[in-house]
């Protein structure tokens, strides 16, 4: 796969023969006669069987949605834990000093919050719907099922023939211009973004999730750790929390080095034996998770944030009408104010300056710059439906 540069030059993916990659919540490989393959990830498959089986046996399927809950419920209990071994182990069991007790204490308490917070509000945001008026009528959706191959319980466009992608892009320009609404993405073929399976067109950036079995505004992925998709809505919060998350592990493996030199040097064997386990507990733990996820997620979505790429079009870039060149990489700067707005970058809160349904476009020739030009109308509530409430205010939106 050729993945864009700071430059956002690169538009194409290459398809390499026994290579893997993600796409929205799917690997896709490609065996050495260069056929593709495309397999759900385990928790895509775990969501979708709970999904279905929730259909069939609604009270069970409840109990079962629930677990789904496991790996969130152990963050919590780990923070937990970790924050009474710092009171009880580090801080009151091996440090002697009681301001440098306290400076410890204050610094792993405020970490401690800002993670909470962040971790809270990536939930409370939401998922960010695709607006209703986005849905495409029934005889319309019907029509386009009809010239779309149908394999393995689905739609596979891909295997179009010319006829029936000329078709297709037919229907879905006609939609398009009837429901009044504008994409500047397509597919590789040059035809407007469609969900078969919501029946809607899909706002630029947006796709479906296969885990949560819709389509999201601007999906960057669905998360197993906080069981619900990382998108246009709390995105700024889920950075904050692997970033507060990251500084609490470092500051708690840096801050217990001081207890195992104690340890050492009172020699109190037997005595300091079982704080000193307990302790290399949550060390052992910390380590692990500050070096994979953490660690490698906050590098990760840095160099994603640096070139305004969601983890989905990294694996599947972006393709815009007029200018296949074109990306949305704007610079550091406004890639980042994008996402963090002006101000309040540290705290949780929603400072985005983008509706997460229309976006800056950088295109590689200049001409291609007025073919959408942004103006400013007024919102309605049921135009962001599943949109944070702060974008009920005027929002940018293109018009050809």
């Amino acid at each position: 796969m050729l993945r864009r540069g700071e430059c956002g030059v690169t538009k194409a993916v290459k398809t390499i023969a026994g290579t893997d990659y993600k796409l929205e919540g799917r690997s896709k490989h490609t065996d050495r006669f260069g056929t593709v393959h495309i397999h759900m990830s385990w928790y895509s498959v775990i969501y979708t069987r709970v999904r279905e089986y929730s259909k069939q046996n609604p009270i069970r399927g409840f109990l079962l949605t629930r677990l789904l809950n496991a790996l969130l419920v152990a963050q919590l209990i780990g923070l937990v834990y970790s924050f009474y071994i710092y009171i009880y182990i580090v801080c009151g069991y091996f440090l002697q000093s009681p301001l440098q007790a306290t400076i410890y204490l204050c610094v792993y308490t405020s970490l401690s919050f800002m993670a909470l917070w962040s971790l809270f509000s990536a939930l409370a945001f939401g998922v960010a719907k695709i607006p209703a008026h986005w849905t495409v009528p029934s005889e319309t959706d019907a029509l386009l099922k009809q010239c779309t191959p149908f394999e393995d319980g689905r739609y596979v466009v891909d295997k179009s023939t010319p006829e029936q992608t000329v078709k297709q892009h037919r229907i879905l320009t006609k939609v398009a211009a009837q429901l009044g609404v504008v994409q500047a993405e397509c597919d590789q073929a040059g035809r407007n973004k469609y969900c078969y399976i919501c029946q809607t067109l899909k706002p630029d950036r947006s796709h479906h999730c296969s885990s949560c079995g819709r389509c999201v505004v601007k999906f960057d992925h669905h998360c197993p750790w906080i069981n619900q998709c990382v998108n246009h809505n709390n995105y700024k919060p889920f950075l904050l929390y692997i970033f507060y998350s990251t500084l609490l592990v470092i500051w708690f493996l840096l801050t217990s080095i001081e207890c195992f030199i104690r340890f050492i040097i009172n020699a109190n064997w037997l005595q300091d034996a079982v704080p000193l386990a307990l302790l290399i507990t949550v060390i052992a733990t910390f380590g692990v998770f500050g070096y994979f996820p953490l660690g490698e997620m906050i590098i990760f979505h840095y160099g994603l944030l640096s070139i305004n790429e969601t983890t989905c079009e990294q694996a599947k870039p972006a393709v815009l009408k007029f200018d296949f060149k074109a990306d949305y990489n704007l610079g550091r700067e406004r890639n980042f104010q994008q996402v963090f707005g002006w101000g309040l970058w540290l705290f949780p809160m929603k400072t985005s300056l983008e509706d997460g349904m229309h976006f800056e476009i950088r295109y590689e020739d200049p001409s291609n710059q007025m073919r959408f030009k942004r103006v400013i109308v007024t919102s309605t509530e049921e135009e962001v439906t599943g949109v944070h409430s702060s974008v009920f205010e005027p929002t940018c939106c293109r018009l050809v």
